[in-house]
């Protein structure tokens, strides 16, 4: 009866038994009050269903909003998933643009390195982007953040198969020592919005070896081999969807995977990206995001028809590490003059 909620409560639970190895590392690190705050993340979520039981929306739950708490940084970058497609729809309608996908890297870094690299990575950034032609060929972009940890002690068969030619250079086999464990690797994915003619204009497009060149002299460092440009095409038969676009760049800046591995690597995460602007909107993406946050792009946005009927109420139990469902009844008439009004 309750299956399709019953599938997105799994989802939360994964995230809910992700968080609780975050909340014993802040234990000790923030005050009593911040502590409960943390521990109290999601741990009464209400959706509401339609009177089948077949389409469902989560409507109220009570978050941390901490940075590093696994819920948070998932329903975050849902969140931002939607905005930065809204405004790409938009950009696309209104000033008929297009899309390429930039991502910069560089060589993977010790702890102690990090939060340097972060800060060289943005000086960078900023003088690559202040150049000439690349001004002239962006209308804007969506820049985000994203750092990782490899904690692999051991070379595996999947990280041999993603970095033959690299492993193969060095001489080294599946089982081997991984030369990177213990490192952090710093990169930017960046969402830039170019006009229709740039794919067929030659004085403005780059190939990828230009776009190389000018991040090598922006980070000065000739040493550095790799970059990935490439145009964003729609992810399904959809016309116009921007969801591939828009994910690459919502995703989370670091992976509970990677920073929970151990207190140690989560201290480094936490102490590096403190403060720091992880999703940044220039030029016509700031100006749609704009509109985005004020309503304006809400045309764009696809209209939920769903009659709501049922409220259902699904409680954390810590012992069992699962979601209990805890009530169901039917909304009251003001529960669903309130929905309306969120439609």
């Amino acid at each position: 009866m309750y299956k399709n909620i019953l599938n997105s409560i799994d989802d939360y639970s994964d995230k809910k038994k992700v968080s609780q190895q975050f909340h014993k590392f802040m234990v000790g690190e923030v005050s009593f009050s911040k502590a409960i705050e943390l521990q109290s993340c999601a741990n009464l979520l209400q959706f509401v269903s339609d009177k089948e039981f077949e389409k469902h929306k989560l409507w109220r739950m009570i978050t941390c909003k901490d940075s590093f708490c696994p819920m948070c940084m998932w329903r975050k970058s849902r969140r931002d998933m939607m905005k930065i497609g809204t405004v790409m729809k938009w950009l696309k309608q209104e000033h008929s643009k297009e899309f390429i996908m930039l991502t910069l890297t560089y060589k993977r870094v010790s702890a102690d390195e990090l939060s340097s690299t972060i800060d060289k990575f943005q000086n960078a950034f900023n003088r690559m982007f202040n150049r000439k032609k690349i001004k002239d060929l962006s209308h804007g972009y969506v820049k985000k953040l994203e750092v990782t940890y490899d904690k692999n002690k051991k070379v595996t068969s999947e990280m041999y198969k993603q970095r033959k030619e690299f492993y193969d250079r060095k001489g080294i086999l599946i089982g081997m020592d991984n030369p990177n464990f213990d490192t952090y690797n710093v990169h930017y994915h960046v969402l830039i919005a170019v006009n229709k003619s740039y794919f067929t204009d030659t004085k403005v497009y780059m190939n990828r070896d230009e776009w190389l060149k000018f991040w090598r002299r922006a980070m000065k460092d000739d040493l550095i081999t790799q970059v990935d440009v490439r145009k964003v095409r729609p992810s399904s038969e959809k016309e116009g969807s921007e969801v591939g676009g828009a994910w690459e760049i919502a995703k989370y800046t670091a992976k509970s995977a990677d920073y929970l591995v151990n207190e140690d690597v989560f201290f480094v995460f936490r102490s590096a990206l403190y403060r720091r602007r992880r999703i940044v909107y220039s030029g016509l993406f700031r100006e749609g995001a704009e509109k985005y946050d004020e309503g304006e792009l809400d045309y764009l946005l696809e209209k939920d028809e769903t009659d709501y009927e049922y409220l259902l109420k699904f409680a954390w139990h810590f012992s069992n590490e699962v979601y209990n469902k805890s009530e169901v009844r039917l909304l009251t008439d003001e529960e669903k003059e309130e929905l309306k009004e969120l439609k």
